[in-house]
C-alpha cells in the first residue's frame, strides 16, 4: 500500500522456513538481484518454548536444525545479501539491532523502526502467546528459564553447539 504515498524502495515478506529451501533462495535473488535476505536466529530453547506443538522434542530440534543450517549456508553462499540476526538482540537491543539493518539497507533511521508497525501502524506481535499491549515484547527473550533444566540440556545436546556457530555469523551490536 505504500505506492499511495511514492515509489516503493523496498518490499518485505514473511515465510516460515522458505530460506531452508535453495531454490527459494535462488529465485528470491533471481528476482530482486539486490535484495537482502535478513533471517532471524532464535535461542533453540524459546524457540521451542514458542513453536512446540504436538510433537516430540527431537523432531523439533530437527527442524530447528534445519532452518539453522541453512542460515549458514546462505550467508556462506551469499555473503553479505544474507544478513543473520539474533532474536534475542532483537527484542532486548532493539535501537542498536534496527540502526544497523537502517545503514546496511541504505535507510534513514527513524524512531518507528523501533516498533512492529504495519504500513506505519502500530500492530501487535505475533506470537503463540497472549499478547496484550502493543511495541517490542521482551519477554519471549527469557521465557528459557521457565523450561525444566533437564530439557534444556537435552535441546544443548542436540542442537547447542550448531546455535553457536549460527550466534557467531549473525551481526553484532
Amino acid at each position: 500500500n505504500q505506492n499511495m504515498y511514492g515509489e516503493k524502495r523496498f518490499i518485505t515478506a514473511f515465510s516460515p522456513r522458505c530460506a531452508t529451501n535453495p531454490e527459494n533462495v535462488e529465485r528470491f535473488f533471481g528476482a530482486y538481484p539486490d535484495g537482502k535476505l535478513l533471517s532471524i536466529v532464535r535461542k533453540p530453547q524459546t524457540w521451542y518454548l514458542s513453536s512446540r506443538r504436538d510433537t516430540d522434542l527431537s523432531s523439533m530440534m530437527a527442524q530447528w536444525k534445519e532452518s539453522a543450517e541453512a542460515m549458514l549456508v546462505n550467508r556462506r553462499k551469499h555473503g553479505n545479501r544474507v544478513c543473520l540476526i539474533r532474536f534475542e538482540d532483537l527484542i532486548l537491543k532493539t535501537e542498536p539491532v534496527m540502526r544497523h539493518l537502517a545503514s546496511d539497507l541504505g535507510l534513514e533511521f527513524a524512531d518507528i523502526l523501533l516498533s512492529p508497525t504495519f504500513n506505519k501502524r502500530p500492530i501487535k506481535a505475533n506470537s503463540s502467546f497472549a499478547v496484550s499491549a502493543h511495541g517490542v515484547l521482551r519477554e519471549p527473550a527469557t521465557r528459557d528459564a521457565t523450561m525444566e533444566p533437564e530439557q534444556s540440556r537435552m535441546i544443548d545436546n542436540l542442537v547447542g553447539d550448531l546455535y553457536d556457530r549460527v550466534s557467531r555469523e549473525a551481526i553484532s551490536v
